[in-house]
């Protein structure tokens, strides 16, 4: 998505441009920003807004979207590869893990800080230093990592355990169950799928990708 916010009078922006953190919503009902670029912002969680009379933007409540790891995810998940690749062997620099990765180097430095916070890696200092996994590749899962990032794994908030939001069509929703069965199937997948065994299994081809069907 590129260009201004200022298109139209209704639209959708990246939480990520948000004064406060996604996980504070909906604690206030609006929140206010000012125009800003969207061409590098690419946050995969989304919120409804509008204009408002004095020039800036209204968001009055979050919008469930088609479930997509975050950016943040994503680049976690390919620096832990490349920790799982050299475990034993020593410390891997940023450089080299963002290049590796096609990772930009900043994000990077962040999203490592946040992952030695959380005790999924260690940093070694001086001219040969980098990061390591603090713990064995078969203690950490896919879950570990992307709940952290993510927060939720849940395909709709009406059936998020740890971020629910009420729906008035709970009582007669029949697709419902479909959601709570995605829920459950993703989310027992990513914990049980640790860095030891997903490094293991073969890599994605894309005739997989395109062999299931349009729309998906």
């Amino acid at each position: 998505m590129n260009g201004q916010v200022w298109r139209g009078v209704s639209g959708r922006i990246p939480a990520d441009i948000l004064t406060t953190s996604i996980r504070t919503l909906p604690l206030k009902i609006f929140q206010r920003i000012e125009k800003t670029d969207l061409s590098a912002l690419d946050d995969e969680i989304w919120l409804e807004y509008k204009h408002d009379t004095n020039g800036g933007i209204s968001i009055p409540h979050c919008v469930d979207v088609p479930m997509k790891l975050s950016r943040k995810s994503d680049y976690a998940l390919r620096a832990l590869f490349t920790l799982v690749e050299h475990y034993g062997q020593g410390p891997v620099s940023i450089r080299e893990i963002a290049a590796l990765n096609d990772i930009p180097r900043r994000f990077l430095e962040q999203i490592m800080i946040d992952l030695r916070h959380q005790g999924i890696v260690e940093s070694i200092a001086g001219r040969d230093g980098g990061f390591i996994l603090a713990q064995p590749p078969e203690k950490i899962t896919m879950g570990q990592v992307v709940r952290h990032f993510d927060g939720i794994l849940a395909p709709i908030s009406c059936v998020s355990s740890s971020h629910y939001e009420a729906c008035s069509q709970e009582g007669r929703c029949r697709f419902r169950r479909i959601m709570l069965d995605i829920r459950n199937y993703i989310s027992r997948l990513m914990d049980s799928a640790t860095l030891a065994t997903v490094f293991t299994s073969p890599l994605v081809s894309r005739e997989e990708v395109f062999s299931f069907g349009d729309g998906i």
